[in-house]
């Protein structure tokens, strides 16, 4: 039933009030995916869930679908779609994403994006919009490249590859509640409301299960505790910072001139004793 074509529906939904739920739901379901998209945005906002960028693959990349979702106040970092949509380069061409990587020069080695480039784009209604592109290898195709379009220019590029990255759990739950929960499998009604039932109960044991793997496995769980062993951990890394430096201080001028090895410490514990209080604790633990 979730198509807008009466004809392509292939089990009716039973009818429901208006003014319930399962209404909505229907006609959400009936929606194209581009819109009901920026419904759940809506949705989010209500809620007031806190978020600056929206991520999404290259079904959602248009340039009408980017203005849309500007307009609800959200940047956007997404995979670009490789067709013959042309971009508007900073000299004024106007070139494909395919033209642009072939024409510009690429960085070497084993860098982790191989180049980048802002541009502009346009909407039905002449309005622009400058976004930065990224290209970055193809792990699947090391011949190919990936286009990744960040609508905040002041993004670097590894913060951009970063934030997109954050996309990969989505499908990491679709796989676990797919191959371990029978999100497919653990229901075969074609009844509407029993599907949204069973796929509800499927969402609610993987946050279940998130929160549990959460206390079990995440050292930040533990609170306070976790805060102190950091603040320890920054003390100790301090620490052998300094006992380093003064290591290798001494082993150079020993290198250079033997005859004084033996004056070397003396020299270390008057030159302790001129720093200020804190740096002298430190280095006073250390050597």
């Amino acid at each position: 039933m979730s198509t807008e074509n009466a004809k392509m529906r292939i089990n009716e939904a039973s009818e429901v009030p208006a003014d319930t739920p399962g209404h909505v739901r229907r006609l959400m379901a009936q929606k194209k995916a581009t819109l009901t998209m920026l419904d759940l945005l809506d949705y989010a906002t209500e809620a007031k869930i806190k978020a600056k960028y929206v991520l999404f693959d290259s079904w959602f990349s248009s340039p009408a679908q980017i203005f849309s979702v500007l307009e609800k106040g959200y940047d956007v970092v997404c995979m670009a779609k490789k067709s013959n949509a042309r971009y508007t380069c900073e000299d004024g061409t106007k070139k494909t994403s395919s033209r642009i990587f072939s024409s510009s020069k690429k960085r070497r080695g084993k860098a982790k994006y191989l180049l980048s480039q802002i541009v502009t784009i346009k909407d039905k209604d002449d309005n622009e919009k400058k976004i930065k592109l990224v290209f970055v290898r193809n792990r699947s195709n090391r011949k190919d490249f990936l286009v990744l379009i960040s609508t905040d220019i002041s993004l670097d590029e590894h913060e951009i590859i970063a934030i997109y990255g954050n996309r990969w759990s989505i499908e990491v739950f679709f796989r676990n509640c797919k191959s371990q929960l029978k999100l497919e499998k653990g229901n075969q009604s074609l009844n509407y409301d029993e599907i949204t039932a069973h796929i509800s109960l499927v969402f609610a044991q993987y946050m279940m299960l998130s929160y549990m793997r959460r206390l079990n496995t995440d050292e930040r769980s533990i609170g306070a505790l976790f805060l102190s062993m950091v603040e320890e951990i920054k003390d100790a890394a301090f620490d052998n910072a300094l006992e380093l430096i003064l290591y290798m201080f001494i082993d150079k001028v020993c290198r250079t001139e033997p005859h004084l090895q033996e004056k070397m410490y003396t020299m270390a514990e008057l030159f302790i004793d001129d720093l200020p209080g804190i740096m002298k604790n430190q280095l006073k633990k250390v050597s």
